[in-house]
C-alpha cells in the first residue's frame, strides 16, 4: 500500500478507534437514539389523528421517515470545525501543516470513519422500527440508494464544514458558529420535521441549502417518500453540491491559511 494511501487509512482507523474507545458514549447515543423515536412517533402519530394521509404524504411513509430520521440524524456531520478551532488554540496545527499528508484529504479520512463509528452505533435503531411496526423495503436498489446518497451528502456537509473552518483561522473561536450551523442544520435537514411539509418558500430555501443531503435525501429513500427512480436525478444534484463546495472549500482554506495563528503550544 502507497505510504500517502496508510496514513490516509491511519486517520480513518483512528477515528474508529477513537470512537470505541468510549463505550458510555456509544450507548448514549444509542439511548437518546431510541427516545427520539419514541417521542417522534408519538408527536406524529397524533399530528395525524385519524387522518390517513397530510400535505400529500401517507401516515405510515411519514412515520417511517420521522423514525429514520432519528437513525440518520448527527451521524454524517463530522467535527472538523471544533478540531480545526482546538488545534489554533493548543499548536497542533503547526504540527498537521508540516505532516506530509494533505491536511484536507486527512481530515475527510478522519470524518468517514467517524460516520462508520456513528452508523454503527445507530444500527440497533433499525431493529427498533420493527417494534414501531415500521417495515423497511426488501429491494436491493433502494438500500443502494440510501447508502450512495448517505455518503455523497457526507461528503457534502464534509466541505461545507471546512468551508466554516475558515472563519477559526480569523476568530480563532468558532463555537457561536458551530452552534448555529448545528442549528440551522436540525430545521432544514428534516430531521426535525420532514420537508414535504414546509411551505412552498420555506421549502425554496431548504433546498437552496446543503443540509438536506444528510438526513432528507436518504431517509426518504428508505420511507418511501422518495421513488427510487428518482436515484439518479438526485445523485447528479447532491454530487454537484459535493464537488462544488469541495473547490470553494479548498480554494478559501489555502487563503485562510495566510493569516493562520497558533495561540498555545
Amino acid at each position: 500500500m502507497p505510504r500517502g494511501l496508510r496514513g490516509y487509512l491511519g486517520f480513518f482507523t483512528l477515528a474508529v478507534q477513537e470512537a470505541l474507545a468510549y463505550p458510555l458514549w456509544y450507548w448514549l447515543r444509542l439511548v437518546t437514539g431510541l427516545i427520539g423515536m419514541v417521542v417522534a412517533w408519538f408527536f406524529w402519530s397524533a399530528v395525524y389523528g385519524g387522518a390517513s394521509s397530510l400535505a400529500g404524504l401517507e401516515r405510515d411513509a411519514t412515520l417511517r421517515y420521522v423514525l429514520l430520521a432519528q437513525v440518520f440524524g448527527g451521524t454524517g456531520v463530522s467535527l472538523v470545525l471544533m478540531h480545526t478551532a482546538a488545534s489554533l488554540r493548543d499548536g497542533r496545527v503547526a504540527h498537521q501543516l508540516l505532516v506530509p499528508l494533505d491536511l484536507q484529504l486527512s481530515q475527510y479520512a478522519f470524518a468517514v470513519g467517524d460516520w462508520v463509528a456513528s452508523l454503527g452505533s445507530r444500527l440497533p435503531l433499525l431493529v427498533a422500527l420493527l417494534g414501531f411496526g415500521a417495515e423497511l423495503p426488501g429491494s436491493p436498489t433502494v438500500w443502494l440508494a440510501t447508502g450512495a446518497s448517505f455518503i455523497v451528502g457526507a461528503s457534502t456537509m464534509f466541505f461545507f464544514e471546512w468551508l466554516l473552518c475558515c472563519a477559526a483561522y480569523y476568530t480563532t473561536e468558532v463555537w457561536g458558529i458551530g452552534v448555529a450551523a448545528e442549528a440551522v442544520a436540525l430545521f432544514f435537514g428534516g430531521t426535525l420535521v420532514p420537508l414535504d411539509f414546509m411551505p412552498p418558500w420555506l421549502r425554496s430555501i431548504a433546498e437552496a441549502l446543503p443540509f438536506q443531503q444528510v438526513v432528507y435525501v436518504p431517509a426518504s429513500f428508505l420511507a418511501g417518500i422518495t421513488p427510487v427512480h428518482e436515484a439518479p436525478r438526485i445523485l447528479a444534484g447532491q454530487l454537484a453540491w459535493a464537488l462544488g463546495l469541495a473547490l470553494v472549500s479548498r480554494l478559501a482554506h489555502a487563503r485562510a491559511l495566510r493569516v493562520v495563528t497558533v495561540q498555545g503550544g
